[in-house]
């Protein structure tokens, strides 16, 4: 009996798949973006929404092959395509310094991704929590686990411990994680709600957030009060998605948005891949400024038109025998 997929988590993931994309674009066209200044809990949202999945194995190594084949396959895939790209960029240029060519290991080591494509930091960090998550649970109480994590990103962000950026991320993200594992019934109480909706509307007003990468405070001056709003924001948009009328789930923009989040895969690993050919194009052969509104226009519809598109593409992958580079099993 197939389970249907759940609209309110796919809607929530369309849309923040979207307002990184479009953060993604305004960094490249060197472009003032306000939407973290609404969805700054994007990042740990995602860390919340594969808590919210998570069971526990019994067997440790086959859970360290299932994250490895899910995970890590569409991380190094799409690492290696994105290189190539990037190779072909520089030589384009004229770069001979062969150091721009063989320099990606550092950044790998340092960043847990490479510049080629710079977002897949988020599979290796996903990775790293998961197996930590199923090696310990049921072993050490949740919240000595969510002390010691939060312990660890709060004492690196406060050290300005700058690398490498998945000590303290991943400890951060198990932070969430767990939270979504034991919280993806409970965040959608109402006295739960009404208190994460209070702190919502207080973190508008005076906010505080985390650039869950590199581990700083992006807004605010408080670590430990910024984890809080992202949880608050968390449990109020999932609380939005769920109370959203069904007929609404029916209607163009919603049904869209719905196909992004439950694809959200496909344009988490691709679309910086295509904002760096864009960027060949329009900047490196045309000569464009990187912060004129064409560039920002290609980079948008670039991204409005393709990435739909290779999506697709990579949907029809997995009914062949390239399914297993986009982490799928082979049937």
């Amino acid at each position: 009996m197939l389970v249907e997929r759940n609209k309110d988590l796919d809607f929530v993931g369309g849309i923040l798949i979207c307002h990184m994309i479009l953060g993604h674009i305004c960094q490249w066209a060197d472009m003032d973006y306000k939407g973290d200044c609404v969805l700054y809990f994007f990042m740990p949202w995602f860390f919340y929404k594969s808590g919210m999945f998570f069971k526990k194995n019994s067997d440790w190594r086959e859970q360290l092959r299932k994250d490895a084949h899910h995970l890590l396959i569409p991380f190094l895939v799409f690492s290696a395509i994105g290189q190539i790209f990037l190779w072909i960029n520089l030589f384009a240029k004229g770069d001979m310094n062969w150091l721009h060519y063989v320099s990606f290991p550092k950044w790998l080591l340092l960043n847990g991704s490479i510049p080629a494509n710079s977002p897949l930091w988020f599979l290796l960090s996903l990775f790293i929590v998961k197996i930590i998550y199923n090696a310990v649970s049921n072993r050490i109480s949740n919240i000595y686990i969510i002390v010691i994590a939060l312990g660890v990103a709060f004492i690196d962000n406060y050290s300005g411990i700058d690398a490498p950026y998945y000590l303290a991320n991943s400890a951060l993200g198990l932070v969430f994680f767990i939270l979504g594992s034991r919280m993806k019934i409970l965040q959608y109480n109402k006295y739960v709600v009404l208190i994460a909706a209070f702190s919502y509307t207080i973190s508008i007003v005076f906010p505080s957030s985390i650039g869950m990468l590199t581990n700083v405070l992006v807004r605010g001056h408080c670590y430990l009060l910024a984890t809080v709003y992202a949880l608050a924001g968390i449990i109020v948009i999932n609380k939005v998605a769920q109370i959203t009328p069904p007929r609404f789930y029916n209607t163009l923009t919603i049904r869209g948005l719905c196909n992004i989040g439950r694809n959200s895969m496909n344009y988490y690993i691709i679309h910086w891949i295509i904002l760096m050919i864009v960027k060949t194009i329009v900047i490196d052969t045309l000569h464009l400024e990187e912060n004129s509104s064409i560039y920002f226009f290609a980079l948008l519809v670039t991204c409005a038109v393709v990435l739909p598109i290779l999506s697709h593409t990579l949907n029809k992958l997995n009914n062949t025998k390239f399914r297993i580079l986009l982490g799928k099993k082979w049937k």
